[in-house]
């Protein structure tokens, strides 16, 4: 008899590398997917306050105090409380005005145009009121326009 027929009986017990590692990799594959699924409904339907993801226990790690929202007297915040300021050119200014107009209402919302320099033209009512902005040629920007 000779060693490869004695060691016949033991056959079952030799393994071979992709005996073990394809199931292993079959067994985390599944977790994986199921640890995602998981994870995108707890995240999609979970009761979490949805502004500050991730922020569990985070006034344990901060030195700010809880602050009412409105004290007595105060109102809630609203657009005449903003100051809007936008940059802006002589040259393309009657082409995108309209840009502008489309959420600028005259004594409620408030700010300037910034330009480069005085129009020539009279300026629109509708616009915003507009401020020639002082010397601007420490800024390095080009447009193609120029």
């Amino acid at each position: 008899m000779s060693i490869q027929n004695s060691l016949k009986p033991f056959k079952f017990f030799v393994l071979r590398p992709i005996d073990v590692f394809s199931p292993l990799l079959k067994a985390v594959l599944v977790l994986s997917v199921v640890a995602s699924f998981s994870l995108f409904f707890y995240l999609t339907f979970s009761d979490q306050n949805s502004t500050c993801r991730g922020c569990y226990n985070a006034h344990r790690y901060s030195n700010h105090r809880k602050m009412k929202a409105f004290d007595a007297g105060e109102q809630p915040t609203n657009i005449s409380h903003l100051v809007f300021g936008i940059g802006g050119s002589v040259k393309t200014w009657n082409e995108r005005r309209h840009y502008c107009e489309l959420w600028w209402k005259k004594n409620v919302t408030r700010g300037f145009v910034w330009i480069e320099e005085k129009p020539e033209f009279s300026w629109p009512e509708s616009s915003p009121p507009y401020r020639v902005s002082d010397d601007t040629s420490k800024f390095n920007y080009t447009c193609w326009y120029d």
